[in-house]
This record gives structure tokens, C-alpha cells and sequence, in this order.
């Protein structure tokens, strides 16, 4: 899998939607730039198109990304059902990794 930063497609209804081809959305929106980071398959697990027009970013990228909104609200996470504050964005991004990539 790779991590992409997207923005929502329009639908029928006019709703705000994951695109098609993200495995997993919704996450880390960027109010400023109205993005969103998700997971999609890398290209030699696909047989479809993702447009180009979507950033393929790294763990590292990701977590310059997060740096300003963890400052403002420290992250937490939830393991086995309890909640904990994240005393990092590095902290943040591996437990994130570790639940999704795998």
C-alpha cells in the first residue's frame, strides 16, 4: 500500500466521497489545502487507474504534514479500547502504520 493525500469526490447526491480507489480515507484532513490522507494499493496490485493529479507521499512526508496539528491538539491513540495521548507526532504516525499498513 501507499499513502496519498486526495481530495473527496462530488456524487450524485452531491455528498462529499471517498474516491473509489482509496483503501482506506477519511484521515488527517488539511483544512487549508481541503485534503485528506488515505491508503491506496501500489500500481502492481491494481488493475485500475488512480489519477495522477493525486501526491504519493511518505512516512517521513506524512509526518512533516502532521507536525502543526499535533502542536495545536496533541494526537492520542487507542489501543485495546483505551485512549492515549501520543507524545509525538512520530509516536502517532507508527501506531497509525502498525493499524493500517499491515
Amino acid at each position: 500500500m501507499k499513502i496519498v493525500t486526495y481530495k473527496k469526490h462530488l456524487n450524485y447526491k452531491n455528498q462529499l466521497v471517498d474516491p473509489p480507489w482509496i483503501i482506506r480515507g477519511d484521515m488527517f484532513f488539511d483544512p487549508d489545502s481541503k485534503t485528506y490522507v488515505g491508503l491506496v494499493l501500489s500500481e502492481n496490485e491494481r488493475e485500475y487507474f488512480i489519477p495522477d493529479s493525486v501526491e504519493y507521499i511518505t512516512k517521513s512526508e506524512l509526518i512533516e504534514r502532521l507536525r502543526p496539528f499535533h502542536r495545536q491538539r496533541p494526537f492520542q491513540a487507542k489501543i485495546n479500547g483505551v485512549r492515549f495521548a501520543c507524545d509525538s507526532v512520530e509516536e502517532f504516525v507508527d501506531y497509525w502504520w502498525s493499524k493500517n499498513y499491515s
